[in-house]
Parts: structure tokens; sequence; C-alpha cells
């Protein structure tokens, strides 16, 4: 769970393992009262000018604004004017820094899970475990191959054997966003072992590179592959293997 500040209407978010900033977001329309977020933004903006607020990335989306920045004690700075456009209740500025700063000092982020390719990988689902490995990054993602070879306890885990898993076992292949694997959702089991397969690359189309999905996709996947099930999400992400070549 991430580390969070509550100042008054805002949650201010500390760095952790996949995102490297402070930031927090609101919906900046209904707050203010305005008829779309890019007038709001423009108000916080003109603030921001006032107030000499610099260096705070500014992310405008349909249903609100995320505001994010290196520095801690910038983005409490615009936290604070975006309370104040947004509630006439007066609050206690300097204990609320004050409860910050110490909150800073004292806060040490988690560092992400470092993975490479040849990896092997855990991924949990109901009542086992399913493995796949790493053969390939690309934009952001992690592309795998998946196992049909299930453990039933972390005990299980302890006797696992690369030398079991082979092309013969291989049922599909998948870009995974690979911020499941930097926080941990996603354990590695085996570093740096040799991959089984490779990428193609060439001028045709690769929807095993085009399309990434979350770690809720691959659990499904596994899910489906332990209960026998040939679902239209096994036959899609079968065909990727098309994509890949066997280095044994």
């Amino acid at each position: 769970m991430d580390k969070s500040f509550q100042f008054e209407n805002i949650t201010i978010h500390f760095p952790d393992a996949v995102i490297n900033e402070f930031w927090f977001r609101v919906d900046a329309a209904e707050k203010l009262n305005t008829e779309t977020t890019e007038e709001a933004v423009r108000l916080i903006k003109k603030r921001m000018k006032l107030q000499g607020i610099r260096n705070v990335f500014v992310d405008p989306e349909s249903d609100g604004v995320s505001f994010s920045s290196k520095s801690g004690e910038k983005i409490f700075e615009l936290a604070a004017i975006v309370n104040e456009m947004v509630s006439s209740k007066p609050f206690h500025y300097e204990e609320y820094q004050a409860l910050f700063r110490e909150e800073i000092t004292n806060y040490v982020p988690k560092k992400g899970q470092s993975f490479t390719i040849g990896d092997f990988v855990i991924v949990p689902i109901k009542d086992a475990y399913g493995i796949m490995q790493i053969i390939d990054k690309h934009e952001g993602d992690a592309i795998c191959i998946l196992f049909n070879i299930f453990f039933k306890s972390e005990a299980e885990l302890k006797s696992f054997d690369v030398n079991l898993f082979t092309q013969d076992n291989v049922f599909s292949a998948i870009g995974l966003q690979d911020w499941f694997l930097t926080d941990y959702t996603f354990k590695v089991l085996r570093k740096n072992a040799e991959p089984l397969a490779k990428v193609i690359y060439n001028n045709r189309r690769n929807r095993l590179i085009e399309e990434s999905v979350p770690g809720l996709i691959i659990g499904n996947l596994f899910q489906e592959k332990l209960e026998n099930e040939s679902s239209e999400l096994i036959l899609k992400n079968e065909k990727k293997l098309k994509n890949i070549e066997w280095c044994y």
C-alpha cells in the first residue's frame, strides 16, 4: 500500500517503487465549479504563477487533473493553494506543514523489484502458482511466455527446476505492463536464466509487442489454463506465439 498524507481535501501520495514523485489528483472542475477541467486548470495555473510554483507536472484529464513533482515541498504548497480554492473552511497551514515535513524526513521509499530478460516469474492464482519467463523488454512492457506447469504451494516452488520448462510447455505469449513486476505483484523466482525464445522483429504487424495487458489478464490466462478451458482469451494469446522463435 502506498504512503500518503491527508491534507484537508487532498491526498498527497509519496514516491514508491513505480511512481518516483510526489503527486495528488483532484476533480478540479467539480471542486472549482467550472464547466471544464481545462478552465479549472487555468485557474490553478494562474495561482501557481502568482505563488512562484514551478517544475510541477500538470496532467489534465476529462474527469480530473494530477499534479506531480520530485519536490514534496512544492506539491505541499500547491495542495495548500488548491485547498484554499476549493473550500472556504480555514485550516492550520503551519501544523500540516510541520507534520508533512516530519513524514518526508522519516520516509524511505521502497525499491522496485529488478528484473531482466531470462527471469522466471511467479503468478499467484486461485489454489496454485503459474510460471512465466521474460523473453524481451519493449517500450515499458515485459514480453513473456507462459507455461502450463503449475505449483500447488510455496513449498513446491522451492523445488523449481528450470530444466522442466521447455517449448512443449508453453501455451501463450503476452506483453505485460512492467510495473506489475516493479511493484512485486509478480515476484521473480529465478534470475538470469537463458531465455527459451526471442521476439521476431520484422516489418510485419506484431501484436505481441503492440498489445500489453495488466496483471489481472495474466492471472485469468493461467486460471483458465489450469481449469482446462479453451477460452477466447487463451486462443488469442496462443496466436501470438507465431511472433517468437525458439532459442533451442
